[in-house]
């Protein structure tokens, strides 16, 4: 069973000085690509896609927004729905009714340059039901408070999972985990653990989202999180290493799609 992966962005940098010899390193200055990011939800919801041009891996610039393409939506029927831009290279499609277990194609073109990327909307996965909780974490050798959460992985659909937890329905928090999983991660026990950070006040209302998420989107995130533990570059710069993108043609990214289910409970440290 592989062990579930959970992403805590941390970047701290050491440096260290002696009287040894200087190694010179012959490091890639990547040349700017294109990141194209959007996530599509099951049901009726604006459709946003965010498009970006990295800079220099050396450069402290930040990703330059992209205005002048020209980004589609299609359906595995054939039916291409065309999206506006908005602001901040975000290009929007208002009010779609994205279908469960139907494939999507996602297509931009930028100049004379054409990326597709295609994804499939997971099936709905419910949340039985959720409890404040602690567990003893046997690698940092300390009780950690937190939200258990219930539900029913049908291992035949061989689901992908994204856990997230909220503050008051805002966005996710600092110190805040995100936990990735697959069908096999819960075939036994049908249950997750998430962290809430000790120094939450009480009486705050934890938000919980259980997404199931497409295959692609589940293998970014793996290698994501395997791209953060080794460090990235400065600014908005493209590193010598990218997770894996759904994106044809070298763009980096994804488009993925999810299908969520929402539960809320009352934080009161006391109770653990």
């Amino acid at each position: 069973m592989k062990k579930i992966q959970y992403i805590i962005i941390i970047a701290f940098i050491s440096m260290f000085y002696s009287c040894t010899k200087v190694i010179d390193i012959d490091l890639n200055d990547a040349n700017p690509q294109y990141v194209i990011q959007g996530v599509l939800y099951a049901g009726q919801h604006d459709f946003i896609v965010n498009i970006s041009q990295t800079t220099s891996y050396f450069s402290p610039s930040s990703p330059a927004e992209v205005k002048n393409a020209q980004v589609s939506l299609s359906d595995e029927n054939g039916i291409a729905y065309e999206m506006s831009y908005l602001e901040e290279g975000d290009y929007l499609l208002t009010s779609f009714l994205a279908e469960e277990l139907m494939e999507y194609t996602l297509q931009v073109n930028i100049g004379e340059k054409e990326f597709v990327a295609s994804a499939k909307v997971a099936p709905f996965v419910a949340i039985d039901s959720i409890k404040l909780d602690i567990r003893e974490d046997e690698f940092e050798n300390r009780v950690e408070n937190g939200v258990k959460i219930w539900f029913t992985n049908h291992s035949e659909n061989n689901n992908y999972y994204q856990i997230e937890s909220f503050i008051n329905s805002q966005e996710p928090y600092n110190n805040q985990r995100m936990i990735i999983g697959d069908y096999e991660d819960f075939e036994s026990s049908n249950n997750a653990f998430i962290y809430i950070d000790e120094e939450t006040e009480n009486d705050v209302v934890i938000m919980i989202e259980l997404r199931t998420i497409d295959e692609k989107s589940y293998h970014y995130f793996n290698s994501l999180d395997e791209q953060i533990d080794g460090g990235g570059g400065p600014g908005g710069g493209a590193s010598p290493a990218n997770p894996k993108s759904n994106w044809s043609n070298g763009a980096l990214g994804y488009f993925g799609t999810g299908n969520s289910d929402f539960a809320s409970i009352v934080w009161d440290n006391t109770q653990n």
